[in-house]
């Protein structure tokens, strides 16, 4: 998964780290610029488009990244390694969060909405999320038809459209921060403390060098 950043749910979490990290999945860069402020992923590493949007590039990527798998075990290759974990871990999260109908970007939008008190424009969430608005308002749509997030028009601006969490939405975004923290919890329990800290350290240090 790419683009949730550290930002994206409530802590700044080895699991978190290990996705923020990873390099766009065509591996060119963005067409929409440098790094997004407070530490956002580029856009071009969206979440979204990988793991909402286009579920066959989603496929084919992970299919990639087992293969490389199979390579670990002979050649210790870095990279490979990381690429292979991510992918093990966001499988794992994404699979806990499924039992209650969420996702880790739609997590991560509501988790947004939370922090801005409850609403906001299309156009500021697709930038809290370093996403493109394209993408964002498919996202959403997803949503709403979950009854998790309603739109409204704008007031200051009839043009803009906002996004609105419902009481249903909020249920759903503490039951999976609950699941969050808990399958952190579970992934990292063979980790010391320190271990874990060092691992945190190690993977924000490689995404600030991409």
């Amino acid at each position: 998964m790419r683009c949730v950043s550290h930002q994206a749910v409530p802590s700044r979490s080895v699991v978190a780290a290990v996705v923020c990290a990873l390099p766009p999945a065509n591996g060119r860069p963005s067409r929409d610029g440098a790094g997004q402020p407070g530490g956002l992923a580029r856009r071009s590493s969206s979440p979204f488009r990988r793991a909402e949007v286009e579920p066959a590039r989603r496929s084919s990527s992970s299919f990639r990244r087992a293969e490389a798998g199979t390579i670990i075990g002979s050649v210790k290759n870095p990279l490979l390694a990381v690429l292979h974990a991510a992918s093990s871990l966001e499988s794992r999260v994404d699979s806990k969060l499924a039992t209650v109908g969420l996702s880790l970007p739609k997590l991560a939008a509501l988790h947004a909405l939370v922090s801005a008190g409850n609403a906001l424009p299309l156009g500021q969430l697709a930038g809290r999320l370093a996403c493109v608005k394209s993408n964002v308002t498919q996202l959403i749509d997803r949503l709403e038809a979950d009854g998790l997030v309603s739109r409204a028009s704008d007031p200051g601006d009839r043009r803009s459209r906002i996004a609105a969490i419902t009481d249903a939405g909020r249920q759903a975004y503490e039951q999976g921060i609950r699941i969050q923290r808990d399958t952190e919890k579970d992934l990292f329990a063979v980790l010391t403390a320190d271990e874990s800290a060092q691992l945190t350290h190690l993977i924000e240090k490689l995404r600030s060098a991409t």
